[in-house]
């Protein structure tokens, strides 16, 4: 059986309709891990590869993130988090490009976990 490539270097996380919700998660939270360890490599000078327009993106969604002015207010219980999670799914998926490039260049350079 040969597994799906698209946008994201292959990985066959592009969110197909045939994914179930664990995988489309499991996923998520690994782009998220990895866009974390991006802006770490970014800020500690070690990844120099991030186009402004991608480190724009991501410092945005992160702002939203922790900041307490929400289109949602955070303190309603589950539903006060959508938009927020909803930003991050945005800015992944806008820089999922930039993403695949990051994970080349940390298995290239021995630093993957």
């Amino acid at each position: 059986m040969s597994q799906r490539t698209g946008r994201d270097g292959g990985r066959g996380r592009g969110g197909g309709l045939g994914e179930s919700l664990p995988v489309k998660v499991a996923g998520l939270w690994d782009d998220f891990k990895t866009l974390l360890a991006m802006l770490i490599d970014v800020v500690t000078g070690r990844y120099r590869d991030l186009p402004f327009k991608t480190l724009l993106a991501l410092v945005g969604a992160v702002l939203y993130f922790v900041s307490p002015i929400d289109f949602l207010p955070d303190f309603i219980p589950f539903i006060g988090y959508i938009d927020d999670v909803f930003v991050i799914v945005l800015a992944i998926d806008l820089v999922r490009d930039d993403l695949a490039a990051y994970r080349i260049w940390r298995e290239g350079n021995g630093a993957w976990q």
